[in-house]
């Protein structure tokens, strides 16, 4: 009896063609799912990146618009040519209120 569970545990060494397949199977199925993980943060990196840039290229647009407003605002200047504030600008009847010519300066911001 000693000498045959002896042989038995013998011939008991290394694994079997279907463990073998089981493993390979267990590793397939865990690196799909790591590999599905990896693209799907890569893509919604990519995604939130770009996003991101064009918020800040669209914001950088917004901030010199407003400073071209802002300039624009400061540099202009309406009123007549002789110096009088204009009271009435309003055209009735085809005729002016006014009888000197209207004037409407933009200026650099310099002078």
């Amino acid at each position: 009896m000693r000498n045959h569970s002896r042989k038995h545990r013998l011939n008991n060494s290394g694994l079997t063609l279907i463990e073998l397949i089981v493993a390979i199977a267990i590793i397939a199925i865990f690196s799909g799912v790591v590999l599905t993980y990896i693209t799907s943060s890569s893509n919604f990196y990519r995604n939130t990146s770009s996003n991101s840039k064009v918020q800040m290229e669209t914001q950088e647009t917004f901030d010199k618009l407003e400073d071209m407003i802002i300039n624009a605002n400061r540099n202009l200047a309406y009123g007549t040519l002789d110096g009088q504030p204009i009271e009435n600008d309003i055209k009735r009847n085809n005729h002016s209120t006014s009888n000197s010519s209207k004037i409407f300066v933009v200026s650099s911001g310099v002078d």
